[in-house]
């Protein structure tokens, strides 16, 4: 009885946040299976957490200081050939241990001209789920910086389709023992949101209009 009422008097306080079911209800379709409501809002607030002086929370209760690196690449995106993309990620400390990488697109370089990922696209970087080309782009991205800075030549070999493909990611972070955050921040949870994508009428004209949907 005791150790009972002691580990209560241990347990975080707890309280109420009223919510609009509305957005009650968008919680729930974007949670993962067993996720309680706490542990999306804690994921949610991981991923749009601003970079202050190039720090970046990867938990509720560590922060680990990065340093941020640019770099360009040219690739394919949809039909369009010969699409340069700036961008920046996390240079993890080491290999070992718990990191990641924090992609984000900055510019995007077509046909003597610069855009902004919204331009291009029709979306920002936090929604891309919401086209298939931001979405090709960016684990095209992926797979270029695990190829150079750690080696993962396996990844040469993927075709688009396996890009997509979350066990082929798992794989790959499970064969090179990299990091289980990295895994959950930079690929589960964005293909998780696109299997779960449901785009609207205003989104499915920003698409539309875009570069690369035009």
């Amino acid at each position: 009885m005791m150790a009972k009422l002691k580990n209560m008097m241990n347990m975080p306080a707890k309280t109420t946040i009223k919510v609009s079911q509305e957005l009650r209800s968008k919680l729930a379709e974007i949670g993962n299976k067993d996720e309680t409501f706490e542990e999306v809002i804690w994921r949610l607030i991981r991923r749009a957490e601003p970079e202050r002086s190039g720090e970046v929370a990867t938990s509720k209760s560590s922060i680990i200081q990065y340093k941020r690196k640019k770099e360009f690449v040219e690739l394919e995106a949809g039909i369009l050939k010969n699409v340069g993309f700036e961008y920046e990620y996390n240079v993890p400390p080491k290999k070992e241990g718990e990191w990641e990488l924090d992609i984000k697109i900055l510019k995007v370089y077509y046909s003597q001209k610069s855009y902004n990922p919204s331009e291009f696209f029709g979306v920002d970087g936090e929604h891309k789920y919401f086209s298939d080309e931001f979405i090709k782009v960016y684990f095209k991205i992926l797979a270029d910086i695990l190829i150079k800075d750690f080696g993962i030549t396996k990844l040469k070999n993927f075709v688009s389709s396996q890009l997509l493909q979350i066990l082929e990611w798992r794989k790959v972070y499970y064969e090179n023992k990299l990091s289980k955050e990295s895994f959950t921040n930079d690929v589960e949870d964005i293909l998780i949101d696109l299997s779960k994508r449901q785009i609207d009428i205003k989104t499915r004209k920003q698409l539309g209009n875009s570069v690369v949907g035009c």
